[in-house]
């Protein structure tokens, strides 16, 4: 348990890049597609999925105020909270 403790950060970080590897082989292994694709197609693809990210964000940030995620009692513990929330939320729509 004490190794864990000391390498928490390194081991999260480790963790997300095995997380983004997971698409990136999917879209390695299937690169030849890329050609058949215009790059304005490309662009438009990538701005859709950008502004759709940002929405769902956005819509997750309002939810989590609305519903007051995080309780009342401590302003800045809750703020905390509810930005921890956002953000898991926001990376379960990547």
């Amino acid at each position: 348990k004490r190794l864990t403790e000391k390498f928490r950060k390194p081991l999260g970080l480790l963790s997300h890049c095995f997380l983004i590897s997971v698409p990136w082989t999917a879209v390695s292994t299937n690169s030849s597609l890329f050609y058949t694709v215009s790059f304005v197609s490309l662009v438009l693809t990538a701005a859709y999925a950008a502004a759709l990210h940002l929405g769902m964000f956005q819509l997750n940030s309002i939810a989590s105020q609305v519903l007051r995620l995080g309780g009342t009692s401590d302003a800045v513990e809750a703020a905390r909270i509810r930005r921890a929330v956002v953000l898991v939320k926001s990376q379960k729509t990547l």
